[in-house]
């Protein structure tokens, strides 16, 4: 299992998946998973993200989560 928690507008994308504390448990067939394919599971546009961190450490999109990592993602934020 790896431990996905959204952020602001993402958070609807994971709403089916959320558990008591506001992550979701995602399982994968392999015990290692590229951030990239976290989103096109959850149907999230790269270009909304702002950055990851897994295990509270920024990373890119491109790297390998594995089981039983905790991984945040955060939106793009704009205003005026």
């Amino acid at each position: 299992m790896i431990w996905v928690q959204l952020y602001g507008a993402l958070s609807p994308h994971y709403a089916k998946y959320a558990g008591e504390e506001g992550r979701a448990p995602l399982a994968f067939g392999q015990k290692r998973i590229r951030v990239q394919q976290i989103l096109a599971k959850l149907n999230i546009p790269e270009n909304v993200v702002s950055f990851v961190a897994i295990n509270g450490v920024k990373r890119a999109t491109n790297t390998w989560a594995t089981d039983g990592d905790k991984v945040d993602i955060f939106p793009v934020i704009t205003g005026g």
